[in-house]
C-alpha cells in the first residue's frame, strides 16, 4: 500500500493511497499488479561450505497516472547463506526492506512472508507429518500457539523419508504460523497486523530452512535448533 501526499492546495491534508498487489502479476482481489525485479545480484564463495547470494529486488507499482514507468514503493536486499552438510543443507534468508520516497504500508495480507510448498508426496494428505518444536501434531494444535520451530517430513515415491524444518531468526519470532495439510509452511508476520515504513527506514525478516533426510526426530532437528540457537548469538537478525 503505497501512501502518497496530495500535491494540491485545497487538499493538502488528503493523501492518495495506491493499492498494489506482489502476490502474482495481474490485478488480485482488487489491487494492482506490482512487480517485484531483480536490480543486482552478487555471490560470494565464503568457505568450501557456505555460499552467499545477495540480490538486490525492486518492488515496483504498475504504469500509471503521474509515473508512467510505474513506482519503486521499496528496495529489498535479500540475502541468502546457504550451508550444505552431512546432517542437513541449511539456508539462512536474510530480507531487509527499505522504503523509498513515499510513505509505505505493508499488510495485513495472508500471502506472505516466507513460505514453503511441500511436494505432494509429502503433504499430510498423502501420509506426511507436521510438528513442532513443543511435540504438537497436525495444523490445528500447532496453529493454537506460537511454536519455536515447525518440522514437516512424509516418504517420497522412491521410499526416501525426507523432510524441512523452519527456524525464524530473532527478528521473525512470535508471528503467526500459516499450515496446511495439502502441503504449505509458512511464517507470515504480516499475516494480521501492518507494517509502515517512513521513507528511508528498514524492516528485516530472517528465517532458517533445514532441508534433511528423515523425519524431525530422525534428523536431530531438535538439537540443529540449539545450535541454531548459538549461532544466533553472534548476529543472525
Amino acid at each position: 500500500l503505497d501512501r502518497i501526499q496530495c500535491f494540491y492546495p485545497f487538499c493538502s491534508k488528503k493523501e492518495e493511497e495506491g493499492t498494489y498487489n506482489f502476490y502474482v502479476n495481474e490485478t488480485f482481489q482488487g489491487r494492482s499488479p506490482g512487480r517485484i525485479l531483480t536490480g543486482g545480484i552478487e555471490s560470494q564463495e565464503i568457505s568450501e561450505s557456505h555460499l552467499r547470494i545477495i540480490l538486490t529486488l525492486h518492488w515496483k507499482g504498475p504504469q500509471e497516472w503521474g509515473a508512467p514507468q510505474g513506482r519503486i514503493l521499496l528496495t529489498e536486499i535479500r540475502t541468502l547463506d546457504i550451508y550444505p552438510g552431512e546432517r542437513a543443507n541449511l539456508i539462512d534468508i536474510c530480507s531487509c526492506l527499505m522504503a523509498g520516497e513515499w510513505k509505505l504500508k505493508l499488510g495485513p495480507s495472508r500471502h506472505g512472508f516466507f513460505g514453503v510448498r511441500m511436494v505432494e508426496a509429502l503433504a499430510v494428505t498423502h501420509g506426511g507429518r507436521l510438528i513442532d518444536s513443543d511435540g504438537c501434531v497436525g495444523v490445528k494444535d500447532i496453529r493454537s500457539h506460537s511454536p519455536d520451530w515447525v518440522d514437516y517430513s512424509g516418504t517420497l515415491g522412491t521410499g526416501v523419508r525426507a523432510g524441512l524444518a523452519l527456524f525464524p531468526h530473532a527478528s521473525t519470532i512470535g508471528y503467526p504460523w500459516t499450515l496446511s495439510d495439502f502441503g504449505t509452511l509458512t511464517m507470515n508476520p504480516m499475516e494480521k497486523k501492518s507494517w509502515v515504513l517512513m521513507p528511508g527506514k528498514k524492516l528485516n525478516f530472517g528465517i532458517r530452512i533445514v532441508l534433511h533426510d528423515g523425519n524431525a526426530q530422525e534428523a536431530l532437528v531438535r538439537d540443529l535448533y540449539r545450535e541454531f540457537i548459538q549461532e544466533s548469538k553472534g548476529g543472525l537478525v
